[in-house]
């Protein structure tokens, strides 16, 4: 599938769209979205994420990471990839996109439509995962785990239906006050773990709960 991309970064001592191709169209709305919410606790090291969510006729995928190169502290890059909405039903995997973002995350300008496969690739399912979305009675449940998260979305998106594609949303996060929007999953690092108590945590489960999440 052909699909639109666009980067943002460090600009001006700020953080800015960097550039988008001709079928991001929706890319300079989303610069907030694509730099770090909230502040990792002194001494922290957190790791490059990925996010997913809806906006306007699209899905986005972005990769965030620690932008070394930057002027000052703190600052980050992103890199997103725009699906046409209408086209879930069609895209059994975003593993290979998860990949492209990955490998591609240091490509500059100019930035350009490009194809990513969308088939294939589906991950591996995680237990835990199904049971805290079933148990979580619609609201944003927590991925304290440190590793296997990619893997497990991929293999999420590639079992739910179109409709629940266009809902889904997962982005990093260091305490609950970071996620004004409560996206449906919210990845963060396992030593705050303990930040989370009110909200359902995937845990490594061995055996699905019940048939709903089986289903």
């Amino acid at each position: 599938m052909r699909v639109g991309q666009a980067a943002y970064g460090e600009h001006l001592r700020g953080h800015a769209m960097l550039g988008a191709s001709p079928i991001a169209t929706a890319a300079p709305e989303l610069t907030n979205e694509m730099d770090l919410r909230g502040s990792a606790p002194p001494g922290a090291v957190w790791l490059p994420y990925f996010v997913g969510f809806s906006h306007r006729d699209f899905y986005v995928i972005a990769r965030t990471a620690p932008d070394s190169t930057a002027s000052r502290a703190g600052m980050v890059r992103s890199r997103a990839l725009f699906f046409p909405k209408q086209s879930l039903s069609s895209i059994a995997s975003i593993g290979h996109a998860l990949s492209f973002l990955r490998d591609n995350f240091d490509d500059s300008a100019p930035y350009e439509d490009v194809e990513v496969e969308i088939d294939g690739n589906i991950g591996a399912p995680h237990l835990g995962l199904v049971n805290a979305l079933v148990q979580g009675n619609a609201g944003t449940v927590v991925w304290a785990e440190d590793n296997g998260f990619e893997a497990a979305i991929a293999n999420l998106w590639h079992n739910i239906w179109p409709q629940a594609r266009a809902t889904l949303s997962f982005r990093m996060a260091f305490s609950p006050k970071d996620i004004p929007d409560r996206p449906t999953i919210a990845t963060t690092m396992s030593s705050l773990e303990a930040r989370w108590i009110d909200f359902p945590i995937v845990k490594e489960d061995s055996a699905l709960l019940d048939r709903a999440a089986a289903m």
